[in-house]
């Protein structure tokens, strides 16, 4: 596979948003599907993300959902 490194800004994230728990996500040609790179390594020190890859196309950062908190369940 072919190692693939992207840099982002933390300005480029919401501030409730957990660094590590960012993923890369996979298509080949900008369409759904969209793959989850299962392999991949973020580096909060150096705003980096890296996953292995055996295939070119186009690559996106994954936020995770942030969980719905609703008032009436108390």
């Amino acid at each position: 596979g072919t190692e693939v490194q992207f840099r982002y800004l933390d300005t480029e994230l919401d501030p409730e948003v957990n660094e590590r728990q960012l993923s890369l996500v996979h298509t080949v040609d900008g369409e759904p599907p969209y793959t989850l790179l299962a392999n991949t390594v973020v580096n909060p020190l150096n705003n980096t993300i890296t996953a292995v890859v055996n295939e070119l196309g186009f690559f996106y950062l994954e936020v995770p959902e942030k969980i719905f908190e609703s008032d009436f369940e108390d």
